[in-house]
């Protein structure tokens, strides 16, 4: 996805349609998986099939490889149908563990990218030490 300042709540994205480039819908957004040790996102899950929640399969997308339109109201994946047909994908009831490195490594590498391996915080924790003569702040 290209760099943007915009920012939406995880909410809003929920339920948004995933299309293909050539404007077929693949599924929906059914939730996202954050890394909780950068912060960022690491994967759609895509629902596909299915009747009032019932059934069906999810696929789990790396985040870089679909792009938000503008209107937040969906996103566009750049697979054709028969690779999306043979994308791996797990049942509602069965979710596999995200971070492990088998995993990531499986859903990077079909998709093509990298998997990225976190296990430091891209973010400054919020205690932090004060000025010289300031003391400690709590965080």
């Amino acid at each position: 996805m290209a760099e943007s300042t915009e920012m939406s709540n995880a909410k809003s994205l929920i339920d948004a349609d995933i299309f293909d480039t050539s404007g077929e819908r693949l599924g929906g957004v059914e939730d996202l998986v954050v890394d909780v040790h950068n912060g960022t996102v690491a994967f759609v899950v895509v629902s596909v099939g299915g009747m009032l929640g019932m059934g069906g399969k999810l696929y789990a997308v790396p985040w870089q490889a679909v792009r938000l339109q503008p209107d937040h109201r969906q996103f566009i994946l750049d697979v054709t149908g028969d690779r999306w047909k043979n994308a791996p994908g797990f049942d509602k009831s069965s979710w596999p563990d995200m971070s492990s490195e088998e995993f990531r490594n499986q859903i990077y590498g079909y998709y093509g990218g990298t998997a990225r391996y976190s296990h430091e915080r891209a973010v400054a924790p919020l205690a932090q030490e004060a000025p010289a003569g300031m003391g400690s702040v709590e965080g």
